[in-house]
């Protein structure tokens, strides 16, 4: 059937209709708080909204507020593009791609809750967003596209997710009152000017998988005092520090990277770079700014992670973040059911280790042989000659359970369920395996 649009005469959003879904196409007068239904019904038809389209909202500058629906997959192109009134929006889970544009110069916009199940922040989704003072986006993001969040001047703090991998060019440009950021470990990409004009940031610290800090990416951080450099950044790219007029500690963790004529341009002239003794390549200055050899330590690690937490196993990783200036000799994981131990150690009671081969960066680990439905704590570790280091937080899982097969009645679920969760007597599911996992039939 071909599509037809249809009117809801409540609040005469306009309903693009396909054979089965309908999409949000247009609304030129919603004003107020709007809800939009999870389905709409013409001619005795019934139809899911499973999208929001480019536009459909475009310079709605009386709406205030947006409750988006259960089953939306998808919002558009500029969907709410300069509705200068909407201080609110909620994205339900399911949501799958925010749209270029998406919220640009939603002036008022205070809050907007992201689900987890997004695997990318649009281009140029936030940028103007002026009133948006903190945002949280969760694990299950892994890019933060071009201009994300550009010229948000009210943002104070953001919280990225262990999952990141990429923040583009230009993500979080001129946010100028942006205090703290802290890069995750996955990241390998920080792009073209994207920390430019962060004016209130006062220290970054550089995670282990990046080897190029690019063009301007903290250029004119004019608060920045202090930078640290993983030892795997080999390059430093044209006016990436240029203008950071009071960053005076840069901390090397590596040998003396490759640096463009002007990627430290206007630093001030008490600027030192450090270095661990002995490590290759470092002479009497670096870029005609003065050196200092740093004492080796015993490394640091951080980020202790958990995931695929089933029955009897479990992922755990971490990130060895410093070498200490010395070659990491073993890392991995300890750990203990948290009633025996809850700060394990290596060759602590009842302590179990998993190592992992490699030196600095992140890292994970399967274990195997847990028990069902108990509690476990667990941290990451590094050792070099200096010594071994642990995470400073000490993490903890637990693990699901079996729910022996014939005692519940079997009811087929909406759809497939994962194993290792909680699920009390009174749910009436069977699992179709031993381990509680793939798809109950």
């Amino acid at each position: 059937m071909a599509a037809v649009t249809y009117t809801d005469p409540s609040n005469q959003v306009v309903y693009t209709l396909f054979d089965t879904t309908a999409e949000v196409s247009r609304s030129q007068h919603a004003s107020g708080a709007v809800i939009l239904p999870s389905s709409i019904t013409y001619n005795g038809k019934t139809y899911a909204v499973t999208s929001i389209g480019v536009t459909a909202f475009y310079n709605c500058t009386s709406l205030t507020s947006v409750m988006i629906p259960e089953g939306v997959t998808s919002i558009g192109i500029a969907a709410f593009s300069q509705c200068s009134g909407l201080t609110s929006v909620t994205i339900p889970n399911g949501v799958t791609s925010i749209g270029g544009f998406a919220f640009n110069k939603c002036s008022a916009l205070k809050s907007v809750s992201i689900p987890s199940t997004i695997p990318s922040i649009g281009r140029y989704a936030f940028t103007y967003c002026g009133a948006l003072s903190s945002i949280k986006i969760p694990e299950g993001v892994t890019v933060i596209e071009q201009g994300a969040f550009e010229n948000c001047d009210a943002l104070i703090s953001v919280t990225l997710p262990n999952s990141l991998t990429t923040i583009a060019q230009e993500a979080f440009r001129y946010c100028r009152i942006l205090q703290k950021v802290v890069i995750p470990n996955r990241v390998t990409t920080i792009g073209n000017l994207a920390f430019i004009g962060c004016n209130k940031l006062t220290s970054i610290v550089i995670p282990n998988n990046i080897t190029i800090i690019n063009f301007g990416a903290f250029a004119y951080c004019t608060s920045l005092t202090n930078a640290t450099l993983p030892s795997s950044v080999t390059s430093i790219s044209y006016g990436a520090f240029d203008g950071c007029s009071n960053l005076r500690k840069i901390y090397c963790l590596g040998t003396p990277p490759a640096a463009e004529s002007d990627s430290f341009r206007s630093l001030p002239n008490a600027a030192i770079f450090y270095y661990y003794k002995g490590t290759a390549g470092w002479k009497t200055n670096y870029r005609g700014f003065p050196i200092v050899a740093m004492d080796t330590t015993s490394p640091k690690v951080s980020s202790p992670t958990s995931a695929s937490v089933f029955v009897t196993t479990a992922t755990l990783g971490g990130c060895v973040t410093d070498e200490g200036g010395l070659s990491i000799t073993a890392r991995g994981i300890v750990f203990a059911k948290t009633a025996d131990n809850p700060v394990p150690r290596l060759n602590g009671t009842n302590v179990t280790q998993v190592t992992s081969v490699g030196t600095a960066g992140v890292f994970t680990v399967k274990t195997t042989g847990l028990i069902p439905g108990t509690q476990y704590c667990y941290a990451a570790y590094a050792t070099n000659s200096k010594g071994t280091s642990y995470t400073d937080v000490v993490g903890a899982f637990t693990t699901g359970v079996r729910i022996p097969v014939g005692t519940i009645p079997l009811l087929k679920p909406a759809a497939p369920m994962s194993c290792g969760f909680y699920f009390p007597a009174t749910v009436n599911f069977q699992p179709f395996c031993a381990h509680f996992c793939a798809t109950v039939q």
